[in-house]
C-alpha cells in the first residue's frame, strides 16, 4: 500500500490526537511568520496589483487547531498592504480563494466544521467582506504529484510536511527491514536541488533550532507547577506524544495497533534518559521562493 493511502496524522480530539499534540508545529509557525510577511511583502511591492482573485494553497495542513492559523496570517498580510495602498488610491484588497491540500486519509471533515466559525470570526476581525469574500476548500493527494493547473497559484505554503518522502513503506514484518519515510536534509543540499531543479529562484533559506520540548509549556497549561520528576515525565510524554500523532499510522501499519501503547509509553522514557545526557534540537528550515 502507498504511502499516501497509509500516511496521515491522527485525527479527532483525543489524547492521541494530532489537534491535541501540534504545540510544536505552533511554535515553528510563529517563528516563521516573518519570513512569510517579508516574502509576501516583497512579492507585492512596486505597487504590483493583486489579481481579482489571489489563490493561496496550503500543502501538509494536517486537521488541528493550526490548520487555518497561516491562512489568517496571509489574509492579515495582504489586509494590511491593501490598506495601505487604498490610502494612494491603487487598487483593493482582492477574494481570496484557499486550497488545503493533505493526503486522502487527512480528517477533512473536521476542517470543514471549523469553516463556519473561522468566517464569522473572519467577519468580526476585519469586516464583513473578507468573511464573505473567503473561499476555503480541500485539495486532497500527495503534493509529490500535480494537484493544480498549471499557473495557477499565487502564494503556496507548506510547514513540517516537506520531510515527508514520497515513497512506499517495505512490507516485510520485521523490525530491521522497517522503513520510515523521512528525511531531513541540510541547508546546501536543498539549495543545491533548488538550483538544479532550474523553476524557482531562492529568495530566502534561514535555519534555526527549536528544542525538541518547544511548546511544552503554553498558555492553557503555564500556571501548572511541577517537581523535578513530574516535570521531566511530562516533558518526556509530551514529546512522545506528539511524535504518536505524527507516526502512529506508519507504525500501525507494519506492527499493528495494539503494541502502540506500550511502544510510546516506552519512547518517553527513552526520551527522559536522553534529554539529561545532551541537549535535543530539531532543525528547522525556512525556504521563500518565486517561480521563475
Amino acid at each position: 500500500m502507498e504511502v499516501e493511502q497509509v500516511l496521515h496524522m491522527n485525527s479527532g480530539v483525543g489524547q492521541a490526537s494530532y489537534a491535541n499534540n501540534s504545540s510544536l508545529q505552533r511554535m515553528v509557525i510563529s517563528i516563521a511568520r516573518p519570513t512569510l510577511k517579508e516574502s509576501i511583502t516583497e512579492a507585492y511591492c512596486n505597487n504590483k496589483v493583486f489579481p481579482e482573485c489571489l489563490r493561496i494553497a496550503d500543502l501538509g495542513c494536517s486537521s488541528s487547531p493550526n490548520t487555518l492559523t497561516v491562512v489568517s496570517e496571509i489574509i492579515h498580510i495582504i489586509e494590511a498592504i491593501s490598506c495601505q495602498r487604498s490610502n494612494q488610491q491603487i487598487d483593493k484588497s482582492p477574494a481570496f480563494q484557499v486550497f488545503l491540500n493533505d493526503l486522502p486519509m487527512n480528517d477533512f471533515n473536521a476542517i470543514f466544521r471549523s469553516l463556519p466559525s473561522f468566517y464569522e470570526r473572519l467577519k468580526k476581525e476585519k469586516g464583513d467582506k473578507f468573511g464573505t469574500n473567503c473561499f476555503i476548500t480541500a485539495m486532497p493527494g500527495s503534493f509529490y504529484g500535480r494537484l493544480f493547473p498549471n499557473n495557477s497559484m499565487h502564494i503556496v505554503h507548506s510547514s513540517y510536511s516537506l520531510h515527508w518522502l514520497s515513497q512506499n513503506i517495505i512490507e516485510a514484518e520485521s523490525l530491521d527491514k522497517f522503513n520510515m519515510p523521512l528525511y531531513f536534509p541540510n541547508e546546501k543540499e536543498v539549495e543545491n536541488v533548488i538550483q538544479e531543479e532550474g523553476s524557482f529562484s531562492l529568495q530566502k533559506l534561514n535555519a534555526f533550532e527549536t528544542a525538541w520540548d518547544t511548546g511544552f509549556i503554553t498558555i492553557e497549561n503555564s500556571d501548572k507547577k511541577y517537581n523535578d520528576d513530574d516535570d521531566k515525565l511530562e516533558r518526556g510524554k509530551y514529546i512522545s506524544d506528539y511524535m504518536r500523532a505524527g507516526l502512529e499510522s506508519v507504525l500501525v501499519k507494519q506492527f499493528g495497533e495494539t503494541v502502540m501503547d506500550e511502544l510510546f509509553q516506552r519512547l518517553a522514557y527513552k526520551v527522559i534518559e536522553s534529554m539529561a545526557k545532551e541537549k535535543w534540537q530539531h532543525k528547522n528550515l525556512v525556504i521563500s521562493l518565486t517561480k521563475k
